[in-house]
């Protein structure tokens, strides 16, 4: 099991397997869709549901994130050069990348290029508030804070 969520009211639970399978049990049906290949990308995954269940981001070990939409059959909508991600409830993915290693990209849904933010510090950890307008990176010894919309 590489990550887990439950729903609100507990009517759907996702969960990204180890080998690389989306489990998903909603409404008392159970479905596994195959999101990676095991000896591809199966030992690296990392992975991060958006709150409201729609969104998994995964990080596959190889610098690479890859953002899926679930909302019907998982569908890969972006695949992205980071190494560090928060994701927001509408989907909006907050990544950093191993260089420029103080700017944070910020891919809102159905947007072609993002929008950047600069930190003024090396990015080695983001977070993102419960309701997303606050996004926190951590660098060395310093956590800079930037509202999500405007930087």
């Amino acid at each position: 099991l590489v990550r887990a969520a439950v729903w609100p009211k507990q009517t759907a639970m996702s969960a990204l397997l180890s080998d690389g399978q989306l489990l998903r049990h909603v409404q008392g049906e159970t479905r596994r869709d195959r999101l990676y290949p095991l000896d591809a990308r199966g030992n690296n995954l990392h992975a991060v549901f958006s709150p409201c269940g729609r969104w998994l981001a995964a990080w596959t070990g190889f610098a690479t994130v890859d953002l899926w939409d679930l909302s019907a059959a998982p569908r890969k909508v972006r695949e992205l050069a980071a190494v560090h991600l928060a994701i927001g409830r509408d989907g909006t993915l907050f990544t950093a990348q191993a260089k420029p290693r103080d700017t944070i990209e910020v891919w809102r849904p159905g947007a072609a290029e993002p929008t950047l933010m600069a930190t003024g510090q090396p990015v080695l950890g983001l977070a993102l508030s419960a309701d997303g307008s606050t996004v926190a990176a951590a660098g060395d010894g310093v956590v800079v804070v930037l509202d999500a919309w405007t930087g």
